[in-house]
């Protein structure tokens, strides 16, 4: 009994210095993903083949917004791409249906994150676009499913910063607040 009590203490304490980070991605979204991952299947060697389609090593602080702003640019215009490449002319299945609901969801997830947090970025990415990004191969299955499977990283990524951003913001202003009232003490 001691020994289940003292645990439960032990892992309230470590969650509370820890601070366990939450996600930030929708569970509609990530079912999505793994629906539509099952659809471009490819083998695991060409998904692990060491080549990522966008590399997860941010630049430093100030770039990041832009980069995050440009790998959602192309997010955006891959899945767009995607959806243009669903057959049409035959009548549809129900899978196809579903694919094609499921990547205009995942799109407009894209898209709502772009208009909260990244507008501004958008706007210079247009004129610095990066080359890595700017030859991506649309039409190729392989980076379509290594882009959708690295999708919940990059979601997830293009979700925090900003929020990380905006807390550091608030401490900076508070250690300015706390300076000034130390240094100009009211009468």
């Amino acid at each position: 009994m001691v020994a289940t009590v003292r645990a439960a203490v032990c892992l309230c304490l470590w969650l509370l210095v820890c601070q366990v980070r939450g996600s930030y991605i929708p569970q509609r979204m990530n079912k999505t993903i793994q629906n539509l991952l099952k659809h471009y299947k490819i083998s695991d060697d060409q998904r692990y083949d060491g080549k990522p389609v966008f590399s997860k090593k941010l630049p430093i602080n100030k770039t990041e917004m832009v980069y995050i702003g440009g790998v959602l640019e192309k997010y955006e215009e891959l899945i767009g791409h995607m959806l243009s490449e669903l057959p049409t002319p035959r009548p549809q299945t129900a899978t196809d249906q579903q694919h094609l609901t499921s990547l205009k969801y995942l799109l407009s997830k894209i898209k709502e994150l772009k208009r909260h947090h990244y507008e501004e970025e958008g706007k210079k990415v247009k004129g610095l676009m990066n080359v890595s990004l700017s030859l991506l191969q649309m039409n190729d299955i392989v980076t379509q499913s290594k882009a959708l499977g690295n999708l919940q990283w990059w979601y997830d990524e293009a979700s925090t910063l900003k929020k990380q951003q905006q807390i550091q913001r608030q401490r900076r202003r508070r250690r300015r607040q706390a300076r000034r009232v130390k240094t100009h003490p009211r009468a």
